[in-house]
């Protein structure tokens, strides 16, 4: 259980780099939508899509 837990751990770190990403890239918020994509990376299988959901939004109305 704890190699688990170190596990997911990891890949939530991993998510929370995705603010630096977005920041990166020009995004605003990208504090915001790392920690979205780490807390939710601890969700199975759908975590990262309800992460990347926020993200997406984001940067389609700075599209359009």
């Amino acid at each position: 259980m704890r190699l688990w837990l170190l596990g997911q751990l990891t890949q939530m770190v991993i998510s929370a780099l995705s603010g630096l990403a977005t920041w990166l890239i020009g995004l605003p918020s990208p504090l915001a939508l790392g920690a979205i994509a780490g807390v939710a990376e601890f969700i199975p299988y759908l975590g990262p899509i309800i992460s990347a959901i926020p993200a997406v939004l984001v940067a389609v109305t700075l599209v359009s």
